[in-house]
């Protein structure tokens, strides 16, 4: 795991999330929340996860505080899911419920 993601940091792929599945005998759909807590409880941020629907990856967003402006864990997911070239998701957890921009950007992602 701590490979993997130095390799490629904030996305789990699909080789890695199905043996992370395997072990933990956990599905997709108990798996995302899982991974959710964990990385809330670790990175004391909140966090948001996507299964992008074409590769099968899941990929990580944690809030960021940049001092001039604040993302959130939907945001920071969106953009790194996008920024690694995926189209949409087909699952997404979150550690909080989205609120204002991120819930206008999931709108213009659901068109």
């Amino acid at each position: 795991l701590g490979r993997s993601l130095r390799q490629n940091p904030w996305v789990l792929n699909t080789e890695l999330r199905k043996a992370l599945e395997t072990r933990l005998r956990l599905s997709t759909d108990e798996f995302l929340p899982a991974l959710v807590s964990f990385l809330h409880r670790a990175a004391e941020v909140p966090v948001a996860v996507g299964l992008a629907s074409d590769t099968g990856n899941v990929y990580i967003g944690p809030s960021l505080d940049l001092q001039r402006a604040q993302l959130s864990a939907t945001q920071v997911l969106v953009a790194n899911a996008f920024a690694h070239g995926e189209q949409g998701f087909e699952a997404m957890a979150a550690s909080e419920r989205p609120r204002g921009p991120a819930v206008d950007l999931l709108r213009q992602l659901a068109d």
